[in-house]
């Protein structure tokens, strides 16, 4: 059974760029933070350029990229119009036939 995803905090995320300064290895900031060593792998990854792995800007691409996300959910309303149009355009269809 697969763990429930959770989103890596701030704090975490400044946990992990001071670790690594420090010379921890992956394996052990992993379990120092008690997430899997993919989570940190993928942070560092992500996260990491010139300047090495900036905990503030990694932050800022992640809420980025959560609002970005959200902008695209299709809510009820949004289905209803959908599917009220493709009646409209079939129900014209068949009575033009």
């Amino acid at each position: 059974m697969t763990k429930p995803y959770k989103h890596l905090s701030y704090e975490q995320r400044r946990q992990i760029y001071i670790l690594k300064e420090s010379g921890n290895s992956i394996p052990e900031i992993a379990k120092i933070l008690r997430v899997d060593k993919p989570t940190i792998y993928r942070e560092l990854n992500r996260n990491s350029g010139k300047n090495g792995c900036q905990p503030q800007e990694a932050e800022r691409n992640a809420q980025s990229k959560r609002h970005k996300i959200s902008a695209y959910k299709m809510t009820e309303e949004m289905v209803v119009i959908i599917l009220t149009s493709a009646l409209f355009f079939v129900t014209t269809c068949v009575l033009t036939n």
